[in-house]
């Protein structure tokens, strides 16, 4: 069999957090058909595998998978009329300057997402007012099927997009190969515009959110607008009022309150379990001090929630996925 299968491969290193075990067993694959390969050899041997990207957004447990990972590093872009074709393992940063300078639009908001193109779309990721269902035509997959693995394409409305849902996150067995985006060629001043954009979303991430440290990114979903936690927003007062928490101001595009905004109202920016903060410019992202474990990432959620719970009457849900727990 034409893959490289390795034993006992840390996972740390392949996630953004830099926290995780052992995979029982590792590849990666750099070619479809390595992805067939590896999945056809997990099934004669009876072994549970999951996909990774980029590694953001999960968190491996201190023990490990006892399975097979495959990490995805399909990074081919082909552009076409009205779009382009983006393997799964592209850099979503990457996929939105080549869109720009290619001279389409309607992507440049993706300069703010980290991660790949295959986990944007496996979670419907957005932001700065932009979701990977707005521009996604059609999803190309591998799927277990009564004759084997087979390839099959997905449209946007087979996809069952969702706020941070998608049909494949559902049924993680389904593998994403590649996504069909469908752009606007857009005119000089739009192409400028969208430059200008890509620019402005590069410092708003700078402003605020940690650069260059070991984080996962949002750590929780945002919450749905409705009278219930609307009400509990303006008791915070004139801060909200004004639109000053960016957390709020960019998630209420998609009718939602930024998770953040009551966690920091709780008085958790800053709280630290063991080498795990939360982070003290952007209170839904959790910092890897240097000797985290996912110990206690997992007790300083649960300690987030209780809190966010007991002050604001508010439930979060993780947008961060367990590994091997």
């Amino acid at each position: 069999m034409e893959i490289q299968i390795q034993e006992n491969v840390p996972l740390a290193p392949y996630t953004y957090l830099n926290i995780g075990g052992l995979a029982r067993f590792f590849v990666e694959a750099k070619k479809e058909k390595d992805i067939l390969n590896a999945l056809i050899w997990a099934k004669e041997n009876d072994m549970p595998y999951y996909i990774i990207g980029a590694g953001s957004n999960i968190l491996v447990a201190d023990k490990g998978f006892a399975g097979l990972v495959i990490k995805i590093s399909l990074h081919d872009i082909s552009f076409g009329v009205n779009g382009m074709c983006i393997n799964a393992g592209v850099p979503m940063a990457l996929a939105a300057a080549r869109s720009v300078a290619e001279g389409y639009i309607g992507f440049e908001w993706a300069m703010g997402v980290p991660g790949t193109v295959g986990g944007s779309v496996y979670g419907n990721a957005g932001c700065f007012g932009g979701e990977m269902k707005d521009v996604v035509k059609a999803v190309r997959v591998l799927e277990q099927q009564e004759e084997g693995f087979k390839k099959r394409i997905f449209t946007n409305e087979e996809c069952k997009f969702g706020y941070r849902e998608s049909f494949f996150k559902k049924h993680p067995e389904i593998i994403i190969l590649s996504v069909d985006m469908q752009l606007k060629e857009g005119t000089p001043e739009e192409i400028n515009t969208a430059r200008l954009h890509m620019r402005s979303s590069a410092q708003a991430r700078v402003q605020e959110q940690d650069i260059g440290v070991r984080t996962a990114g949002s750590t929780f979903k945002g919450i749905p607008i409705t009278d219930s936690t609307e009400k509990r927003m303006y008791t915070y007062g004139p801060k909200w009022q004004r639109g000053e928490n960016t957390c709020w101001v960019h998630e209420s595009r998609r009718g939602m309150f930024g998770a953040g905004f009551f966690i920091e109202q709780s008085g958790l920016k800053g709280m630290r379990i063991g080498g795990v903060s939360v982070s003290e410019k952007h209170a839904n992202f959790m910092v890897n001090t240097g000797t985290a474990t996912a110990e206690d990432v997992v007790m300083l959620i649960a300690v987030i929630k209780e809190r966010v719970h007991s002050m604001c009457g508010i439930m979060l849900e993780e947008e961060i996925r367990y590994v091997g727990f």
